[in-house]
């Protein structure tokens, strides 16, 4: 019990001071709790609780949620964008090489904006509550429900300790990428009559992977040119998405070089899952 306080004291002494009285900062007690409670609820509640019980019919709520997150990320993937690289005053403008944090109340707007980004991936934890509600389980892999927590934790250290710079870049390149995903998302929910219009999703699959991979190249460089980006932050950026890449890169092989025995069945059950979601 020490030892997790002491982790809590690190995590407040560390807090910026220009966000410390925001909701979900400060205190990490309330985001942990909220992780864990996700964790629980997508590996142990939600299967206990829909094995007896039929899928809902939830088509409205789930293509106004996937729309919602297209405009949603695509909003973020532009003002994001034109707070950092395409800044209209060009001495304000990030570096694409490499960017270290602004901790003056000049770096405030992204950082506010970075706070709303969060909120959003919270809110993108119903993609969880939608497959659960659907009994569509075999969606909500181990890759999913790490996906939704380590981005969500990465974005919270982020703005908590007020460390924007490098890892900028993976949020805007992260919300146009999510925009698109939710486009196919929403196209997919009527039904496998809309196949015709789904066939980039193994070229979304490989956008995915791609992105993955530009996070760990792109969030190594500080660790070769000193931009004043912290080392830890570092190694933080190429830590959780080369995790990330490797599991996904491990799903698309089983989804996608198998297709030579399998046909279309995995894409087809893909197409069928999200479907199933309304």
């Amino acid at each position: 019990m020490s030892f997790l306080n002491d982790v809590v004291d690190a995590f407040i002494d560390t807090c910026d001071s220009r966000v410390r009285i925001w909701p979900l900062m400060g205190n990490p007690t309330t985001m942990l709790l909220l992780m864990l409670s996700y964790v629980a609820f997508s590996i142990w509640w939600a299967p206990w609780f829909m094995r007896s019980r039929q899928p809902l019919r939830v088509r409205g709520l789930v293509r106004a949620y996937d729309l919602l997150m297209v405009l949603w990320n695509a909003y973020f993937a532009v003002a994001m964008a034109r707070l950092s690289y395409f800044h209209e005053d060009e001495r304000k403008r990030y570096s694409w090489l490499c960017q270290g944090p602004n901790y003056t109340r000049r770096g405030l707007p992204l950082l506010s904006l970075a706070w709303w980004y969060l909120v959003m991936k919270v809110v993108e934890l119903f993609d969880t509550a939608t497959f659960v509600m659907t009994k569509s389980l075999s969606h909500v892999t181990t890759l999913h429900v790490f996906h939704h927590a380590s981005v969500i934790g990465v974005v919270w250290i982020s703005v908590q300790t007020g460390v924007l710079g490098q890892n900028v870049f993976p949020m805007v390149v992260n919300a146009l990428v999510n925009a698109l995903t939710y486009s196919y998302y929403f196209l997919a929910t009527f039904g496998p009559g809309a196949r015709k219009w789904l066939w980039w999703k193994r070229y979304l699959t490989q956008l995915q992977i791609a992105q993955l991979a530009s996070f760990v190249v792109f969030g190594a460089v500080p660790l070769f040119v000193d931009c004043g980006f912290p080392r830890w932050m570092t190694l933080l950026m190429i830590g959780v998405p080369l995790e990330l890449l490797v599991m996904f890169y491990g799903f698309y092989r089983r989804s996608y070089e198998a297709k030579a025995s399998f046909g279309r069945l995995e894409e087809r059950s893909h197409i069928e899952a999200h479907s199933k979601r309304s």
